[in-house]
């Protein structure tokens, strides 16, 4: 019995191994922030280069510019949520926490008519309390493997250079689509990571690969 059970074992082993083999190269880009000035242009060149990205968006932005939820959903990106006021959830109690992402899910599904899945929690800081309300809502909590930190160099060839030299497989890269260098850094970024074999995916298909269930009570940081 103890033969057949390592044996079963193995096969298990070997097909989950296959099964990564299977799947092609992936990153999830996402931007936070927004919407801004910068989305639609952002949108425009994921398309050209055939790019899927999840954006994060506060709430406070998407009351300046409620059409760009639907847009980018159009676009066949996602949209995730980034809290109303990008405040720190570690701060905050569990109930308050609570409200602001019941306030921002339901303003951004009202609009789109579209389930949120994902919460980027500003700063990626998160507490106890934020895995109590996000069980209470069945939210995603996803942080980054690798920070672009065009929030830091507002700099579009530091920008470039620090995604490409670092990159890897099942990445989540964290970007913000409110600088003018970061869209400018994309022009470059874009053809490059598919020139090297990887697709471009939402946050969403990236981790429809995760070998296993996702919990609200953790949070993810890329998939492999």
């Amino acid at each position: 019995m103890k033969r057949v059970f390592l044996c079963l074992v193995m096969l298990a082993l070997l097909l989950g191994a296959a099964a990564a083999d299977e799947r092609p190269p992936m990153i999830a880009l996402t931007f936070d922030d927004g919407p801004s000035e910068y989305t639609q242009q952002m949108l425009d060149l994921l398309a050209e280069n055939d790019c899927k990205a999840t954006f994060f968006m506060i709430a406070q932005y998407v009351e300046m510019m409620p059409e760009m939820p639907q847009i980018v959903i159009d676009s066949g990106c996602e949209v995730g949520t980034h809290t109303l006021f990008h405040r720190p959830l570690n701060e905050l109690s569990e109930g308050k926490i609570y409200t602001d992402l019941c306030k921002c899910i339901e303003q951004i599904e009202e609009l789109t008519g579209e389930h949120i899945r994902w919460l980027r929690p500003p700063w990626g800081k998160v507490s106890m309390d934020t895995y109590a309300a996000c069980r209470r809502l069945n939210l995603l909590i996803v942080k980054w493997s690798l920070d672009s930190s065009d929030w830091e160099s507002r700099n579009t060839e530091k920008i470039v250079q620090q995604i490409l030299d670092n990159v890897r497989d099942g990445d989540v890269i964290l970007c913000h689509d409110t600088y003018p260098e970061t869209l400018e850094a994309m022009r470059i970024v874009l053809p490059e990571l598919k020139a090297r074999g990887y697709e471009l995916v939402t946050v969403s298909e990236l981790f429809s690969y995760f070998p296993g269930e996702l919990k609200s009570t953790t949070f993810y940081t890329r998939l492999n």
